[in-house]
């Protein structure tokens, strides 16, 4: 098969085709209840550590581009995807919503790399207000490990008034530590897009400077004319520590903003917190807070300068709102982790009563007359997870079996809340195994388990693109995963995508039919029909092959051949295939078409009137095995599953 792939100028490329690209934001269909609640309540606090900042940028509509820039902590992220759901909230005085942004952030970590281990992200979206006085309330959360943040801060988006002039805090750029980019999509034409052109990305929320080096910034706001004066003050516990000389070295505009660029010269200071403000001898900016450190210590201490609020935050702190760090307390949550960790505990033997407790502890959660959310529950058992899974790590696979097995029980059943439910616990639990377990047969196993979980009360033409996308970022080479995701390629239309799938199938097993017939098949759609005849002649003339491939690989190069109007070729492949399969309707199709397109009309009738209506419309037809995802492999990897849980083979 080597030589016919080469003869047939397949161009295998050394890496995986291209994934799509490894930080998207994506709009989110909304918020649960129970986040939405935190936000408006305006607590403080939380373990997922975050900085923020607004930029109100005054243009020609009523309403105000205000620009919002997160940094958040990315540490502990594993598996090959991870997701951050960002949420901001506006209240007027009078604690009414006036604007939100809800946008999740979807990292691809098998692309990102070692970078995104200790690497933060730094989010950009945009609000439209109206000037006034608001509070701004952000939530900050990552689904799978339950970690959370919450903070609220004043905001006063301005009015264009004549001479009235007013500034907007410095703005940074970022220095000391690299940060994973996730910005938004924002209007071309608006202020904050504009802003971000001219500086070249977005500004630090709250920026690590080192000590005694220079700074460059730009000052924004309105009214600051060309030639003004404009100082740097730092301050420290409400003292000024720094009155700063600002050389600009640039102007610009945004809309109604004027834009100076420049740079200070940072003293020598005392490592800690700070607040940096400009001054013109009219006005002065709001303070932006920093934090100065040692050269060269910027990564070591972002996570701990973010444990100190920022001067200016309001709302409740978090120690007068109470923990919100897990948000399991918002039921029992001691007494139903007791609960499920005894059952997780329970001998291997007794898998089908302890898959019946835990259907029971947890639809008595999930499915009462007042029901716990779904998060809650999740951030509870995750931690009792994490706990059991450094000490037995194959009984993770264990438990994703179980909730596999409840996933096809609940859809049976039209229990979709508690469906949802089990399937997430089995990406969690593939994700916890592969933490503690990252060499690729463990990974392989990772695969299997989210692979299986398609084929869990499906009736046959089911796609779980999440699931499979899922166990190809944990196996990139993993054949069935890639032989799903070039079947859903072709169905839609994408030939390149599909051809990309197969190609990485095959360059490690060139000898697997179903791929070769596949990739045949795209070839043809592409135009590419020598390429495609080529695939289809080796089918034919090898085998053994699969009684369905070679069906398909008659019935396929015969069309070629009577597309190209090659009569002799097209008969020879029907005579011949026919001779094998006699009652395949298709070739008998086929072979009428032909004798039709070669003037032997006496035999049109003669071959047509071999078709059986029996045999017309066929669930196990060969073409319509064509047109199935692989299901009997996907059971046969369920069953592989196990088999090794059974024997202890799990790695």
């Amino acid at each position: 098969m080597g030589a016919l792939l080469a003869s047939a100028s397949l161009a295998f490329d050394s890496e995986p085709p291209p994934r799509g690209p490894a930080v998207r934001v994506l709009p989110t269909g909304g918020l649960s209840m129970e986040s939405a609640a935190l936000l408006i309540s305006g607590q403080q606090g939380g373990d997922l550590r975050f900085a923020a900042l607004a930029l109100p940028l005054p243009g020609a509509s009523e309403r105000v581009s205000v620009l919002l820039v997160l940094e958040i902590e990315g540490r502990d992220l594993v598996g090959p995807t991870a997701h951050f759901d960002i949420a901001a909230y506006v209240m007027d005085q009078g604690s009414q919503l006036q604007g939100s942004l809800v946008q999740t952030v979807e990292l691809d970590l098998t692309q990102l790399g070692a970078s995104a281990a200790s690497a933060g992200i730094q989010f950009s979206g945009e609000l439209a207000l109206r000037p006034g006085s608001y509070t701004l309330r952000v939530l900050v959360r990552e689904p799978v490990s339950g970690r959370m943040g919450l903070k609220a801060f004043a905001l006063t988006v301005p009015a264009v008034v004549a001479g009235h002039g007013w500034m907007l805090p410095p703005l940074v750029e970022l220095q000391g530590t690299s940060w994973i980019a996730a910005p938004a999509r924002l209007g071309p034409g608006s202020s904050s897009a504009q802003l971000l052109g001219l500086l070249g990305g977005s500004p630090a929320a709250r920026p690590l400077l080192e000590s005694g080096r220079p700074i460059s910034l730009s000052v924004a706001g309105g009214g600051l004319e060309k030639g003004a004066v404009i100082r740097v003050e730092i301050h420290r516990s409400g003292s000024l520590v720094a009155d700063l000389a600002f050389r600009v070295e640039a102007h610009g505009a945004v809309q109604q903003t004027e834009v100076a660029t420049g740079t200070v010269d940072l003293p020598v200071l005392a490592a800690g917190p700070y607040e940096v403000l400009a001054k013109t001898p009219s006005f002065s900016s709001p303070p932006l807070s920093i934090w100065v450190v040692e050269k060269g210590q910027s990564a070591r201490v972002w996570t701990e300068m973010q444990e100190t609020q920022a001067t200016g935050e309001s709302g409740r702190s978090a120690s007068q709102a109470g923990p919100v760090a897990s948000r399991a307390h918002r039921f029992a949550a001691a007494a139903f982790q007791a609960q499920y960790r005894a059952v997780l505990l329970r001998p291997q033997s007794e898998g089908e009563a302890a898959r019946a407790e835990l259907r029971r502890i947890e639809s008595a959660q999930l499915l009462s007359d007042a029901p716990v959310d779904l998060e809650d529950i999740e951030i509870a058992e995750f931690h009792v997870l994490a706990e059991l899974s450094s000490s037995a790590p194959a009984r993770l696979v264990s438990w994703a079996l179980w909730y596999e097995d409840l996933h096809a029980d609940y859809l049976r059943e039209g229990s979709h809340r508690m469906a949802l439910h089990s399937r997430r616990l089995v990406f969690l639990l593939a994700k916890l195994y592969v933490r503690e377990r990252p060499a690729p047969p463990a990974r392989h196993v990772a695969a299997d388990l989210l692979i299986a979980l398609t084929s869990q009360g499906h009736a046959g033409a089911s796609f779980d693109s999440e699931a499979v996308h899922e166990a190809v970022g944990y196996e990139p080479a993993h054949e069935v995963a890639r032989l799903w995701l070039a079947i859903d390629d072709e169905r839609h239309g994408r030939y390149e995508d599909a051809a990309a799938q197969l190609d990485v199938i095959l360059k490690a097993n060139p000898h697997r039919a179903e791929a070769v017939l596949r990739r045949a098949v795209v070839a043809a759609h592409l135009g590419r029909n020598q390429q495609a005849a080529a695939l289809l002649d080796h089918l034919i003339e090898e085998g053994p092959n699969p009684p369905w491939v070679l069906v398909v690989a008659y019935q396929e190069r015969a069309k070629r051949a009577i597309d190209t109007q090659e009569w002799a070729r097209a008969a020879a492949v029907l005579d011949r295939g026919l001779k094998a399969f006699p009652e395949d309707e298709k070739l008998l199709v086929e072979q009428a078409l032909l004798f039709d397109l070669t003037k032997r009309h006496d035999q049109v009738r003669a071959t047509l009137t071999q078709l059986r209506p029996a045999t017309a419309i066929a669930d196990d037809s060969p073409r319509h095995r064509y047109a199935q995802f692989p299901e009997q492999e996907v059971e046969a990897i369920a069953a592989g599953l196990r088999a090794k849980v059974l024997e202890g083979s799990i790695p």
